[in-house]
């Protein structure tokens, strides 16, 4: 119902006080490889893709666009509540769901898939999860 960014986020929070929920977003941020140039229309196609795999589909959501580095990226944000229930939407195996979205986006439009997508023991050892980076900080 809420008309801008703040105020969805707003509302979302205020309605998951009414569940156990303690955390009732779902977020990730989407940025293509350096040589990629990707229109809004094939972020929104992903999206959608992602959405589908933990089963966060009908949920509301906030997509944000920006350009760093004259690259495109999106930020998206959906709510897990789910208000016919007054629960959080379980989310299991998120991580391997998203990966093979991942992988299948690299490959779909040729770009060079990153080592630590190929197999895991090459990933960066500099990329930090969300946790570890904040307990870093």
């Amino acid at each position: 119902m809420a008309e801008d960014l703040s105020s969805a986020m707003n509302e979302v929070h205020a309605v998951s006080k009414g569940t156990r929920a303690k955390q009732p977003f779902f977020s990730l941020s989407l940025s293509p490889p350096p040589n990629g140039r990707v229109p809004i229309e094939v972020f929104e196609t992903a999206i959608e893709r992602i959405e589908q795999k933990p089963g966060l589909e009908d949920q509301p959501r906030a997509i944000v666009f920006h350009e760093k580095e004259g690259r495109r990226h999106a930020h998206v944000v959906w709510s897990r509540i789910d208000t016919d229930e007054m629960k959080a939407i379980n989310l299991p195996f998120y991580k391997m769901k998203l990966k093979d979205v991942s992988r299948d986006l690299y490959l779909e439009h040729g770009w060079k898939i990153p080592a630590g997508l190929v197999d895991r023991k090459d990933r960066n050892p500099l990329n930090f999860s969300r946790e570890k980076w904040q307990q870093a900080r």
